[in-house]
């Protein structure tokens, strides 16, 4: 089984792959080049943790909508965003989008 850092670093690799990167950095304007992807890559690989994933406790769906309620709360008593906009939109790394079909009232 890999380890919670490989698969994250995975998800690095498979994405910087499928996309291609060939749009200018976000921070320079420059274009981004292989070595600079590759050079990301590496440093991410130096950092991952020879540790085993191991889920946390509890149901999943109970973590899902703690992360929907967390996040819609701030997107509308901090940021003031519209509730529907901020449900349809916000949090989805907290809150998969379509796990919160599973609450059927918000108040």
């Amino acid at each position: 089984m890999r380890s919670n850092s490989s698969i994250g670093s995975l998800i690095v690799v498979v994405l910087l792959a499928s996309t291609g990167c060939e749009g200018p950095d976000a921070v320079t304007g420059e274009p981004v080049t292989q070595d600079a992807r590759s050079a990301l890559i590496a440093r991410a690989v130096e950092f991952e943790l020879e540790t085993e994933y191991a889920p946390p406790p509890g149901e999943a769906l109970h973590h899902h909508t703690a992360g929907f309620a967390r996040t819609l709360c701030s997107a509308v008593f901090l940021t003031g965003l519209d509730p529907e906009d901020a449900a349809a939109n916000i949090g989805g790394f907290t809150s998969p989008f379509e796990e919160r079909r599973h609450v059927v009232e918000r108040v």
